[in-house]
């Protein structure tokens, strides 16, 4: 009999994310943000938050901080158990989050930080794992050609295989040839 894996998220008042690195303000902001991009799901605002606000903290200009490892368990979650509209979009910087960790590591970090905390990796790991069959049942639907190609690009990096992941990155993205 298979025990299905119970994950933990980093609590959004646990003082640990101070421990963390953000890449504007200090990583006690990031709980702050994540709460309000939770809370505007299905609303106008959803997009703007997150694009504005919670992307610019863990994952800016392409490039990551540790931080990145306890965002994303909450971005897969809402992801899977939530009618999201832009959740496509969500998942391939899922993707991107982890390709950076396969390729370049975190940007930043402080002197007495980890760039990979110990504590923060197991859950992040699942999330990778549940980030996988959603980008599959994603590649799946019908959805807007153009954030299907974006996906396609990047879905080799949350299977493990960064190189794939940047080569498709480099080329233009097939059109009627999507699996």
């Amino acid at each position: 009999m298979r025990c299905k894996k119970v994950v933990t998220m980093l609590p959004l008042d646990s003082p640990r994310w101070s421990e963390l690195d953000a890449f504007f303000g200090d990583s006690e902001q990031v709980p702050i943000v994540l709460t309000k991009w939770i809370d505007a799901i299905g609303f106008d605002q959803e997009r703007t938050i997150y694009e504005r606000g919670l992307y610019q903290l863990f994952l800016h200009q392409g490039t990551i901080t540790n931080v990145a490892f306890a965002v994303i368990p909450w971005i897969v979650e809402y992801c899977q158990h939530a009618e999201i509209p832009n959740r496509i979009e969500y998942i391939a910087d899922v993707a991107l989050v982890e390709l950076n960790r396969l390729t370049r590591g975190v940007h930043y970090v402080r002197d007495d930080g980890d760039t990979e905390p110990a504590w923060l990796m197991a859950d992040y790991m699942h999330a990778i794992e549940q980030a996988q069959t959603i980008a599959e049942n994603l590649m799946d639907e019908a959805v807007h050609e153009e954030r299907r190609s974006h996906l396609w690009r990047m879905m080799p990096a949350l299977f493990g295989n960064a190189e794939l992941a940047q080569q498709r990155r480099s080329q233009p993205g097939p059109r009627n040839e999507l699996p």
